[in-house]
Parts: C-alpha cells; structure tokens; sequence
C-alpha cells in the first residue's frame, strides 16, 4: 500500500488482477489497481510512505522494483518491507530471492537510512527505510 501525503488517499497495488478484487471486497475507500512495480508507478518525489510486504521475495527483477520505490518517495520518506528469513526459507515455491539479515541490511542501505530486525519468531526479515 502506498500514501500519497498531498492528498491523503490510500493506493494499492499488485500483479495480481485476482488478488485486487479480493482486496477490494475488503478494504472501501483505497485504489487499487493492477501493476507490475518494475515498472515506474508514481510521479518522482511525491510519496511519503510505502509498503512492500512479502513481495521482493518473488520478483526476479527486484532492483528496479525498489529503484522505483525509492524514486517516488519524498525526501525522508519512509518504505516498510518485509520478506521471509532466507536462513530459513529454503526452497519456497515461488521464491526467486533469497536474504539473510546481513545480506537484506545491506541491500537496504543503499537506498537510505536502514533498520533491518527479525520479526515473527525470526521466521521474516523486517526493514524500515527512510530515504536520503
């Protein structure tokens, strides 16, 4: 989900044109539409808050999908991301990437101020990221 700050409006956004019809059964009042995020989705600089939950983890071209991210926050920004440990992950159907703490730490520092911690039993990797 993503907060645009100028005019407090929720957005919403997935590959799956299956998964945003379930979506919008369930949440009234938030856009949501179908978007593959490799692609650029906002304009540069205009989003305060972003969230990327469980989904790096299954997109092959995840570098552009956060270049994209990152280029539509503002300038202290704030993204949330979580994905699954990769020291326990495994062989995951659907998982393309992998991380460990170490690894997703590093990873997210080279978009911002990073603070990377193991939530849910140390089963997932939760980042916050604040923007240069």
């Amino acid at each position: 989900m993503i907060y645009d700050d100028n005019k407090n409006i929720l957005f919403g956004l997935d590959c799956s044109a299956k998964a945003i019809r379930k979506a919008s059964e369930l949440m009234n009042g938030v856009f949501l539409f179908v978007h593959d995020i490799t692609l650029p989705f906002f304009q540069d600089n205009t989003i305060q808050y972003a969230f990327c939950l469980e989904a790096l983890e299954h997109i092959a071209d995840y570098r552009t999908a956060l270049h994209n991210m990152f280029v539509s926050l503002k300038s202290k920004g704030v993204a949330l991301f979580t994905v699954p440990n990769g020291e326990r992950d495994g062989d995951c159907p659907g998982h393309v990437n992998h991380w460990t703490l170490d690894q997703f730490t590093d990873l997210m520092r080279q978009y911002g101020e990073a603070k990377v911690s193991y939530f849910r039993d140390g089963a997932n990797l939760l980042a916050i990221v604040v923007k240069r």
